[in-house]
């Protein structure tokens, strides 16, 4: 399975929001992933720590994480992302 797939069957099965952290962590944290922004702009991004992973009122899942950005000299920020919108590099 995705692991992207893993993290959102985590949210929709009402798991505890430690447990998805732990799994959003295990799935993609040291992993380099492709953004997709709103925009259509693609982003690299390097996930180092995973902070948060919930559902916005709109029903978006998403992501709060420590990120290095691989487009912008590497540099580091805790950065939110939807999760439909990034997949692995």
């Amino acid at each position: 399975m995705n692991k992207i797939n893993t993290i959102l069957e985590s949210l929709s099965s009402n798991e505890p929001e430690d447990r998805s952290v732990e799994i959003a962590q295990a799935s993609l944290g040291g992993k380099d992933t492709i953004y997709k922004k709103i925009n259509g702009e693609a982003r690299n991004l390097h996930c180092v720590e995973v902070i948060t992973v919930a559902t916005s009122k709109q029903g978006h899942p998403y992501m709060r994480a420590t990120w290095i950005d691989l487009d912008n000299n590497n540099e580091q920020a805790d950065k939110t992302v939807r999760l439909e919108n990034l997949t692995l590099a």
